[in-house]
């Protein structure tokens, strides 16, 4: 059969999506309308971008981020707040100190996403903190996806989660 299909709307839920590098995405919902496919499905045309909303618990980011940490921090706990993520734990300086760092999540281009380091207690672990993160930068880069992303906005809410919303072109 050829011809083409066409639909008014299209909606794809993905629950607990684990990527390469580790992390979990507990909700990736991709939203669009006026999609025109050619059957065999060789082409796909959707003249607006749809809407992507991906979604990180707390509980997802601190199991990724335990693994990026160095291995002078431990016992590290996720905080959500309004505009910032807050991990708190320990870091190892011949004794356990207690250790807070604040980032935010930070859109660039429009095509990566970064992690932006605001605090580190105590300061003496600041360098540390800032090499790794160095490593880490971009977390996500737009152009490792199969569709064409423009990051828009990253949301937080505070106690839970981060939200981030982009809008995507499919692949033609």
């Amino acid at each position: 059969m050829e011809g083409t299909v066409q639909a008014a709307q299209f909606f794809l839920s993905l629950g607990m999506l684990k990527l390469p590098m580790g992390l979990t995405l507990d909700s990736v919902e991709l939203v669009g309308q006026d999609i025109t496919a050619s059957v065999p499905f060789k082409t796909v045309d959707h003249p607006k971008p749809a809407l992507v909303s991906v979604t990180v618990s707390k509980e997802s980011l601190a199991e990724y981020l335990a693994g990026k940490m160095p291995a002078q921090f431990r016992n590290l706990t996720v905080e959500i707040g309004t505009d910032q993520i807050v991990l708190l734990g320990q870091v190892n300086f011949v004794v356990n100190i207690p250790a807070r760092v604040v980032v935010q999540l930070a859109i660039s281009k429009g095509t990566e996403l970064h992690v932006a380091l605001l605090e580190v207690e105590p300061s003496l672990a600041r360098p540390v903190v800032e090499s790794q993160l160095q490593n880490q930068n971009p977390i996500l880069k737009a152009s490792d996806l199969l569709v064409e992303l423009e990051f828009k906005s990253v949301e937080y809410q505070p106690g839970t989660s981060v939200t981030v919303r982009a809008e995507a072109r499919l692949p033609k």
